[in-house]
This record gives structure tokens, C-alpha cells and sequence, in this order.
């Protein structure tokens, strides 16, 4: 008998405790081709049926790629939405975060302006920090609404079937030139759109609805994509057929990159000629400093707004008093600059305690104590300031310009009446109006005074006999 090697031996002995014991190691290889900005083949969620559903990214203004990716699902007939962040890999996966609610059809979509990315040399959408929900109700009711904001809901239309959400091209140089945010939906096997378009004013605003009328009657679904030449399209299925149809254009200012002009000095020779020696008293440190802190380049059409306060509120403490007010804007800014409570004029004069930003409601704050009475007037005046900004145009950020707003006064009247006061007061021309008189007859008892005078008495004989 030949004996095995103690070292040997224990080899052998390792190799079956480690498959007895279930701890041999596993090697899990995933090979996947995209980038780490590409949204593979996953599923969003496990072992819940989904009918319908879409997906929106978001790239906000300053980041180079892709940040975040944002889900709207129906499963057992309730939309409810999820996220994932980028590098979409493995350890990033779909989260759900909250519900919408009961709906049959669901869409999800960005707003926001194209960019030229310099370095690229192509368009890419920034976008919003929150997108748009669309849903279709049980009641067959198209409703729109930004992110979880309740009070931004409107009814878009009645009757809808299927729904398809894109986000359209936009000029970058020519205000009204708008494709929007279009939904494309079904209603009675017919295609209809709305679009939420920036008008030649700068504001946006729900357009009406429109039929697609090149793609006819009995379509049973529908999808709205965006294509490179900048267009908008409609693809649906009718009948088994595929049918699609094409916008107009929408490239002012977009088909043709910027031209630029790059220079570079070469060879520079600096020469020195007639110097002259100058001895000034020192302290042995010679420097020149240059400052260019607050530095804009500004370049904007004239159509672009102005920053402008749209309405001033005084902030509560009770019904006398107020201790502070909101300037709300008609653009979003970007912060409060740190030297904001200085640059604020107040009159009558009231000291700034604090200023902060509501970006919600896209509002300055400004705090004074102590509090002020309500039956004053008083106006509010902010210097210009370059801390901040706000985007006059697309792409184009302005240094905080020139605010002002205005507090009425309020003042509560009272009425009443003064002592010894005399009231002249005349009636002419009354008349007296009987409605259904009513005349009851009686009789009364009545005195009658009479006065006899002249009486004569005659005696008429009728016998012999004496009286």
C-alpha cells in the first residue's frame, strides 16, 4: 500500500469540507453592451403584473450627463412611480417612492430647454428638476400634472382611451417657436394632441386640442416620438396596418451650428524700449491685483422678460401686525445673495432681519422686527445685485436686477351717528291706497233734541155732559 502525502492529504480534505459546508466561492458575470448612461434591460419591479407604463430622464442644467431616471407604472390598475439613479448599473436599482392612484393608461415626460453642448457640437434637453404626470382616470379622463403638486392637476380631455407623451423641439433664437410638451391620445379611434407651449410672451400655456386628421378613424394604439430633423411625429396601428405622420419642422437657429472663430497668438515678442527708473518709498512688497468678481457677458433678444415683482404679501402675525413680506417674481432665481439684506430700502424705515427664497411659490422673503403695524403704506426697493442669477433666456444667465414692491395700507371704517344730530324729513303728495276694504254697516244709538213752540189746544165738543 502506497501512502499519500500529509500535504497532499489535506489538500483532498479541504476540497470536500468546502463542498459539504456550501462555502465555495461563485463567480457572477454580467457583460452588458452601453454606457453607463444607458438604461438596460431590466425590470423595474418583480412579481407584480404591469399593463402600462413609461419612462422619463432628467438632465438638469450644469450636468454633463444623465442623472436620474424616473418610471410610471400601472400595476392592478394603480399608477404608482419609481426611480433610479445613474451609472445605471447593478447597484443602482429601480426604487419605488410613491403612488398617483387608479388609472387605465400612464405617461411621464420632462419639460425643459435644448442646449447646444459646446463640446459635442449637439442638442441635448436640460431639463426641469421635476416632470410631468399624465394618467387617464377610471372615469376615461385625461389629467395632467406636475409631480406630486395636487394643485397644478387640470383636465386635458374627456373620453380618451391611450395616451403618448414627447417633449418637441424648441428654438433657441426665436421666442414662440414652440413644439412643446405634446400628448398624444386616443378618443373614439381618433388621434387628438394637446401641447404645453411657450407663446411669443414668454409664457407658457395649455394649447388647445387639435385632430390629427391624416391618420383617420379606428386606430387602436398610438405613440408620439420626436425625430433629429427636429419634427414630431404620430405612429399608430389601424387594422393591423402601421400608420405615421410628420410634423413641420421647428430648426430656426438649430440646423446650423454657431460659427466660431478660435485664435491662438504664436511667437510673441515683448519689447521694452526708453525705460526710466522710478524709486518710490516701499514697505518691500510690490504687487498689482486685479478683481473680476461679478463679471457678466450678456447676450439676449429684446423679447427676452425682465425680473419684476408680480405682487408683495404681508406676512401674517396677526390682525394688527405683520412682521415681514413676500415679493413674489415672475421668473425663478437661482439664490439669495449673502449681501441681499443690506442692498433692501425699507420705507418707512424698518430694519432687515433676514432674507431667504421660497422656491415653490418663487418668492423672496423678507423678515423685519419688530413688527410693523398693517395701516401703513410701505414700499419696498432692492438694489441690483450680481451674487445671484436668474435665466432671462434660455441658456442666458443676468445677475439679479433692480426690485421694487408695494404693501397697502389696512385700514378697517367705521360708521356711526353723531350726538344732537338733526333729521328734516317732509312727505308730499300722500295718497291712501285701501286693499280689500272691507265696509260693515251697524246701527247706534242715537239723541234727538226737539223744541216745541206755539202750541194750541182746541176743545171739540162731542157731548152735553160737563167735564
Amino acid at each position: 500500500m502506497k501512502y499519500i502525502p500529509a500535504e497532499l492529504l489535506n489538500k483532498l480534505n479541504e476540497k470536500w469540507q468546502v463542498e459539504s459546508k456550501d462555502t465555495q466561492p461563485n463567480l457572477r458575470l454580467v457583460a452588458t453592451q452601453a454606457t453607463i448612461n444607458t438604461l438596460i434591460s431590466e425590470p423595474i419591479h418583480e412579481d407584480i403584473p404591469s399593463a402600462f407604463g413609461d419612462v422619463a430622464i432628467r438632465q438638469l442644467p450644469g450636468e454633463k450627463t444623465p442623472s436620474m431616471a424616473y418610471a410610471v407604472c400601472i400595476d392592478n390598475g394603480t399608477a404608482r412611480i419609481y426611480e433610479r439613479r445613474f451609472p445605471a448599473s447593478l447597484d443602482n436599482a429601480w426604487q419605488y417612492i410613491w403612488t398617483l392612484g387608479p388609472a387605465k393608461d400612464a405617461a411621464i415626460e420632462y419639460g425643459g430647454n435644448w442646449f447646444l453642448e459646446a463640446k459635442n457640437r449637439w442638442y441635448i434637453l436640460e431639463t426641469e428638476e421635476t416632470p410631468y404626470l399624465f394618467w387617464i382616470g377610471t372615469d376615461d379622463t385625461l389629467y395632467a400634472q406636475k409631480w406630486d403638486n395636487e394643485q397644478t392637476r387640470i383636465i386635458l380631455d374627456t373620453g380618451v382611451s391611450q395616451i403618448s407623451v414627447c417633449k418637441g423641439w424648441r428654438s433657441s433664437l426665436m421666442a414662440g417657436l414652440d413644439q412643446g410638451l405634446v400628448v398624444g391620445y386616443l378618443k373614439a379611434g381618433k388621434v387628438y394632441y394637446r401641447a404645453f407651449c411657450i407663446q411669443d410672451d414668454g409664457i407658457a400655456i395649455w394649447e388647445p386640442s387639435y385632430e390629427v386628421t391624416e391618420l383617420g378613424t379606428g386606430n387602436n394604439t398610438l405613440s408620439v416620438f420626436r425625430t433629429n430633423d427636429f419634427r414630431i411625429g404620430f405612429v399608430c396601428e389601424n387594422a393591423g396596418q402601421m400608420k405615421w405622420t410628420l410634423s413641420q419642422r421647428n430648426y430656426a437657429g438649430m440646423s446650423f451650428r454657431p460659427e466660431t472663430v478660435n485664435a491662438q497668438a504664436q511667437n510673441v515678442v515683448c519689447l521694452i524700449e526708453n525705460t526710466k527708473d522710478v524709486f518710490i518709498q516701499s514697505d518691500g512688497i510690490n504687487y498689482a491685483e486685479a478683481d473680476i468678481d461679478g463679471l457678466w457677458f450678456l447676450q439676449y433678444p429684446t423679447t427676452a422678460p425682465t425680473l419684476s415683482v408680480t405682487r408683495t404679501e404681508k406676512i401674517n402675525v396677526d390682525a394688527k401686525n405683520a412682521s415681514g413680506f413676500k415679493l413674489f417674481l415672475n421668473l425663478p432665481i437661482s439664490s439669495v445673495p449673502d449681501d441681499l439684506s443690506s442692498k433692501i430700502t425699507i420705507t418707512p424705515a424698518m430694519p432687515v432681519t433676514g432674507v431667504s427664497y421660497d422656491s415653490v411659490n418663487q418668492a423672496l422673503i423678507i423678515s423685519v422686527s419688530p413688527n410693523f403695524v398693517r395701516s401703513i403704506d410701505v414700499t419696498i426697493n432692492i438694489a441690483e445685485s450680481r451674487g445671484a442669477y436668474y435665466y432671462k433666456y434660455p441658456g442666458q444667465k443676468h445677475p439679479l436686477e433692480a426690485l421694487s414692491g408695494f404693501a397697502a395700507r389696512e385700514i378697517i371704517s367705521f360708521y356711526g351717528y353723531a350726538k344732537n344730530e338733526t333729521v328734516n324729513a317732509s312727505i308730499n303728495n300722500p295718497r291712501i291706497i285701501l286693499v280689500n276694504a272691507a265696509f260693515r254697516y251697524s246701527t247706534h244709538k242715537e239723541t234727538v233734541a226737539a223744541t216745541v213752540q206755539g202750541v194750541t189746544v182746541t176743545l171739540t165738543a162731542v157731548s152735553s155732559l160737563p167735564i
